[in-house]
């Protein structure tokens, strides 16, 4: 019982220190040995609090030893890179130092690139983008199944009650229009608590895609394929003319084939369509382009349709079990 008067004395003691009453009760002063915890505590928070303040103005040092070392590398990095370099970001000129061989070139054309969106503040999906009104529209319905077309609770025939529609932009040579798919969307009439059937979609290359297959296909036929070599004929015969003594060297020689043809034209697309992928976007692409090429070479060599090869080949293709 004494204790615990002593403890409210005390914490009453303290209080009123830090917030001193405005009533005129007397408040009784501190035993010795209450004085001297009192004292001992402040003399505490006293210390913690200096070593709060050395410990803050510790880290604003470091802070600004860091900031300084950075902006002395990315100074070194812009005279190394030239000029152009300077719109770059810090993680992209880190990028740099790892590729060896860099050009100047390569990094003015880097430093024209549009910068990516930041994903630190990212808005709300502004929802999906709708194709211009202007471009003329195909429509085509997809039919129910005829699985779909029958009620599987009282066997009637199930009615079209609406579409469920959906639109893509789509490409014909030199002809863009947009595609608009109705799919139908059936109900039995006389069972509403089987619900609504809609129509399957067929497998497309890029599900949910604003454009079709034929889009796509156009485009890795463009960028992969369109920049082969049609030389003209009167070119051909200048170029055979001046080279035609090596051309003729292999009469002298019967164990040097007679043109490397397959190995010159399998190598100049590659070449010709450097710009195409002189940055890639990331790490996992370069495989990914590397079998772009390799179909498209093959297709070539083979005699097949490229186009018409991957119409077939990429709708449904990530549905196929590996």
């Amino acid at each position: 019982m004494c204790i615990h008067k002593r403890f409210c004395d005390l914490t009453r003691i303290v209080s009123e220190i830090s917030q001193p009453s405005t009533t005129s009760t007397p408040v009784p002063s501190p035993s010795p040995a209450d004085a001297a915890i009192i004292a001992n505590l402040q003399q505490q928070l006293g210390t913690a609090q200096q070593q709060l303040d050395s410990t803050q103005q510790g880290l604003q040092v470091a802070e600004l030893k860091v900031q300084m070392r950075e902006e002395k590398l990315r100074r070194q990095r812009i005279a190394k890179y030239g000029p152009s370099s300077e719109k770059l970001a810090t993680l992209e000129m880190e990028l740099l130092e790892e590729e060896p061989g860099v050009s100047e070139e390569e990094v003015q054309a880097k430093s024209q690139r549009e910068r990516l969106p930041s994903t630190r503040n990212r808005r709300k999906h502004p929802g999906r983008q709708s194709l211009p009104a202007t471009l003329p529209r195909v429509e085509r319905v997809i039919a129910c199944t005829p699985a779909q077309c029958v009620c599987s609770q009282c066997g009637a025939e199930t009615a079209v009650i609406a579409y469920e529609e959906s639109a893509h932009l789509d490409v014909e040579p030199a002809k863009y229009f947009v595609v608009v798919t109705k799919r139908e969307k059936r109900a039995c009439k006389s069972c509403e608590e089987q619900g609504v059937m809609a129509a399957p979609l067929p497998p497309r290359i890029i599900e949910k895609s604003l454009v079709s297959d034929r889009v796509v296909i156009d485009t890795l036929i463009n960028k992969y394929s369109s920049h082969l070599p049609k030389s003209c004929f009167g070119k051909a015969c200048r170029y055979a003319l001046h080279l035609w003594d090596k051309l003729t060297r292999f009469l002298d020689h019967p164990e040097l084939e007679l043109s490397t043809n397959r190995a010159e034209n399998s190598m100049r697309p590659v070449a010709l369509g450097r710009r195409n992928w002189i940055h890639l976007g990331d790490e996992q692409a370069g495989p990914k382009v590397a079998a772009i090429l390799s179909v498209i070479e093959s297709c070539r060599r083979l005699h097949i349709p490229a186009r018409d090869y991957l119409a077939a080949i990429l709708p449904g293709l990530n549905d196929l079990p590996i």
